[in-house]
């Protein structure tokens, strides 16, 4: 049984928001680690700086992703070419919002 804990690290980093160079984006997460199974189960709100839309992130391939939050379209775009292991994902928020919440696993 290959551990997936490895990852936790690698998908803190991954989900710094790359387009946000000076800007702070802030996170609330909620992780679930389940150490037996290799499981790693994840819930993160992300608030955006005012006017920072859309947006996009870089996740591990391997996790499966999905939008938490109706009306927020969550857009796999491509694997990245120097690391296949990665996905990139682009986030298109509703003109009021500038928060909104992902669910990945795996």
């Amino acid at each position: 049984m290959r551990s997936k804990l490895p990852f936790l690290g690698f998908f803190c980093i991954c989900l710094t928001l790359p387009c946000f160079a000076g800007a702070v984006v802030h996170h609330h997460i909620f992780v679930k680690l389940t150490p037996t199974s290799g499981e790693l189960q994840v819930r993160d709100t992300m608030t955006l700086p005012p006017g920072d839309k859309p947006t996009s992130f870089t996740l591990n391939s391997g996790f499966t992703v999905n939008s938490a939050d109706p009306g927020v379209r969550l857009e796999p775009v491509s694997g990245s070419p120097s690391s296949p292991a990665t996905k990139l994902y682009r986030v298109t928020l509703p003109s009021d919002r500038s928060r909104f919440t992902i669910n990945y696993q795996g």
